[in-house]
């Protein structure tokens, strides 16, 4: 029999961060700075409202969007021009692109109806118009013929953007899920899309589809890489009219999964002058709300966020950046722990001295270690630390021979650490525990499929071998998160010496909880548990009020989501070095550092540190410890050692400079030649630093190198950039720059260029 376990409404309503930048927001963005209060009229049945940059309509019979208009490019996305306006005029136009609207598609997977603003007309009623400081708004009511549900809509304008929210209300009937489709006209003309995916910037053309998922994945840790993204906007742009618009979800509004895609599928097709399309087959771009429910008492909600911006992608990243900058932003503590990852396990072995330990961190402090995992400290998952009484125990889950544990000595080894300048940030898993002591001691927590078996986690394949692990609930209302909750504070009161929690599989996306219910989630309108929710939860009620009061900080394991990254001030990205020159994952996980530590753990049984290393430029990350452990277990070999030795001498010195670095979002801020990848970051002293890779020829062992290659950059400060260098690290080779300047653009020619180089740009002294 099913069991139903405690609802937790879930909120992410919070006071935001004002952002503090080296320049105006607006010149860091290169925004408008001209902001005109939001104003609003009719004209006919349109109420139309606009700001400095953006105007819309909205039919107040239908309640769809008539107009979207990019005021500063004229560029109106419901009725963009034909793709042949520049033929002849006596010969017509070859392919008309009729009118598009803004408007709902909702299915109710109970009935299997279906709603569409695109198929007919739907009237509205009780229109409501609202004029505020913050903006104006039009709301709405929506009664679907048929449809056993109402549909409340608000279009908001402010200053800057378009807010577009939709709130469902059972009427009648039993609960159920309902999809919510929030489409827009799909942005044509030679405009580019781009999303932070490692395939970005990817074609857009009527008839070609493309699927990019946030939230949920449909298996692993991480789901599919190369289209998943963890920041749920996606933006198209013309490099012609240097215009772009974006689409983004608020990350207050809690999500299960949402796919931005467009309207390409099986039943619609488009070629341009082949016949009149009905308006549901114009291309539509579409953003597709999954897994939610509406139930007695608890409406169904979603959101989207439009804006405009100039030139490209960048702009839009930061916007989103200083919109939900808390999101992105560490805590003032962790820079002390930002560079080179280690493992600190490996120093507890009971036959290590001090003297051996201490120069151990000695060495680990020379080579630019800042923090480590201390993992296998736990005597088992589900247990992260013994009831007092238990005087000393060995890991069970990770058996490690000759290594007996204690309070004491735990907290003594993240004293000495810390002594080095190593802070030690302790592992914490809520989601896991082994079988038998799930049964044993929290059954009611474990979480369960649809079919009523339990979820399986680590080493579920090997069940049911002692050390094969359930899924568990650790919302704060379950026996077993509460029981996280207590071991959390255990752990702080009895290791006051460490820098925070390594906490691991965070934000996990995968599998849904039948046993459990998030008050949020349905699939196949039945309440579920989205296991993401947990991890929100106990961050935000406990787990960062906990450890930042004391100063202390949370790195987290591959969070998926940036709803999720409240809280995080450091995240592992990869647990392998991927053997690719794109990587998906990697790529994904490095937008989530746009003002945070990332890395990569050197892990896997891979072993090349090159690759790390350009994979460590092009990203903006850090690396894990290469010289001390093998990651193959033990001590590597002396030859092994000392060729790895040299590589960190060579490249460390340029990764070290990342820390505390920040993405720039200035309009067209990089533009690199063919054949090569990287990026262009505000380093803590305000200079700026440009990494450029081709991994392509340590992958394929090509040892040439290119001559002359020009690079253009441009920034708000690009006057005050009088020293630039570049360093070609491969080559061992360095010679200054003279740019030629026009304006805010600085373009570089780099003398030669092999697998990685890093340009450097300073104010004069």
């Amino acid at each position: 029999m099913r069991k139903a376990g405690a609802v937790t409404t879930l909120s992410y309503g919070h006071g935001l961060k004002t952002a503090h930048w080296a320049t105006t927001k607006a010149v860091a963005l290169g925004d408008e700075s001209a902001a005109a209060k939001p104003a609003w009229r009719n004209e006919g049945d349109l109420w139309i409202s606009s700001n400095a940059t953006l105007e819309v309509a909205v039919s107040t019979r239908t309640g769809t969007i008539q107009r979207l208009i990019d005021k500063v490019s004229g560029e109106d996305y419901c009725h963009q021009a034909t793709e042949g306006e520049k033929w002849p005029k006596e010969l017509g136009a070859p392919y008309a692109l009729e009118s598009r609207i803004g408007g709902l598609i909702l299915i109710d997977e109970l009935r299997s109806q279906r709603f569409s603003d695109l198929e007919m007309d739907y009237a509205i009623d009780a229109p409501d118009v609202k004029s505020t400081p913050a903006g104006v708004s039009l709301t709405f009511r929506k009664k679907y013929p048929g449809a056993e549900f109402s549909v409340w809509q608000t279009f908001r304008v402010t200053a800057d953007h378009l807010r577009w929210d939709v709130r469902i209300k059972k009427d009648a009937g039993p609960d159920r899920t309902v999809r919510v489709i929030q489409a827009a006209p799909l942005p044509l003309r030679n405009f580019a899309g781009w999303a932070p995916i490692a395939e970005a910037p990817f074609t857009v053309k009527p008839y070609l589809p493309f699927a990019i998922e946030y939230g949920q994945s449909i298996g692993g840790p991480v789901g599919e890489p190369e289209w998943r993204t963890n920041i749920p906007m996606t933006v198209f742009y013309s490099r012609e009219k240097k215009r772009a618009i974006s689409f983004t979800l608020p990350i207050e509004i809690p999500c299960v999964r949402a796919r931005f895609l467009n309207n390409t599928d099986a039943e619609s097709d488009f070629h341009w002058n082949s016949r009149q399309y009905p308006p549901r087959e114009r291309p539509y771009f579409q953003v597709s709300h999954e897994y939610l429910g509406i139930r007695d008492g608890r409406d169904l909600e979603t959101g989207l966020l439009i804006s405009v911006h100039p030139a490209d992608w960048r702009p839009a990243l930061g916007w989103v950046y200083s919109r939900y900058q808390e999101y992105f932003d560490p805590q003032s503590t962790f820079d002390a722990w930002d560079g080179v990852y280690a493992s600190g396990n490996e120093w507890m072995r009971d036959s290590l001295t001090e003297a051996d330990v201490n120069r151990v961190y000695a060495g680990l402090r020379e080579q630019g270690n800042r923090w480590e995992e201390l993992h296998g400290h736990f005597p088992r998952y589900g247990l992260m630390i013994p009831e007092p009484s238990v005087k000393s125990w060995s890991c069970e889950s990770h058996p490690n021979p000759g290594t007996t544990l204690t309070r004491e000595k735990i907290a003594a080894h993240a004293t000495l650490a810390r002594q080095y300048g190593v802070g030690t940030f302790i592992y914490y898993n809520t989601t896991e525990a082994e079988y038998w002591y799930a049964q044993e001691a929290f059954p009611e927590s474990i979480a369960r499929a649809e079919s009523g078996k339990p979820l399986g986690a680590f080493r579920a394949t090997e069940y049911p071998d002692h050390r094969a692990c359930f899924l568990m609930n650790s919302d704060p209302a379950s026996p077993f998160g509460k029981h996280m909750m207590q071991q959390a504070e255990a752990m702080v009161s009895a290791y006051p010496a460490i820098a925070g929690f390594f906490w691991d599989v965070y934000g996990r996306s995968y599998l849904f909880d039948f046993a459990h219910d998030d008050g949020i989630t349905m699939v196949n309108n039945k309440p579920a548990y989205y296991p993401e929710f947990m991890y929100n939860r106990m961050m935000r009620l406990h787990v960062a009020p906990l450890l930042h009061n004391k100063s202390m900080c949370v790195t987290a394991n591959k969070p998926t989501t940036l709803a999720a990254c409240w809280g995080v001030d450091g995240i592992m990205s990869s647990e392998d070095v991927t053997e690719e020159e794109n990587p998906g994952w990697i790529a994904a996980q490095s937008y989530l550092g746009l003002n945070r530590h990332v890395m990569i753990l050197s892990g896997g049984g891979t072993r090349d540190p090159e690759l790390l290393f350009l994979h460590c430029l092009h990203y903006g990350m850090f690396y894990s410890d290469v010289i001390t452990i093998s990651p193959h277990g033990g001590t590597p070999a002396a030859e092994e050692a000392s060729q790895t030795s040299d590589l960190v001498r060579k490249y460390h010195p340029f990764i070290d400079r990342l820390r505390g670095k920040k993405w720039i979002f200035y309009p067209e801020a990089l533009e690199l030649p063919p054949f090569t990848e990287g990026n262009i970051f505000r380093l803590k002293d305000g200079s700026v630093m440009i990494t450029m890779v081709s991994a392509w020829r340590h992958l394929r062992k090509v040892d040439n190198s290119d001559a002359n290659l020009q690079v253009t950059c441009r920034l708000p400060d690009a006057e005050r950039m009088k020293n630039v260098r570049a360093t070609a690290i491969d080559l061992n080779q360095s010679w200054p720059i003279e740019p030629q300047r026009q304006g805010d653009t600085l373009t570089l020619s780099v003398p030669r260029h092999g697998k990685a180089t890093v340009i450097l740009l300073s104010p004069s002294n």
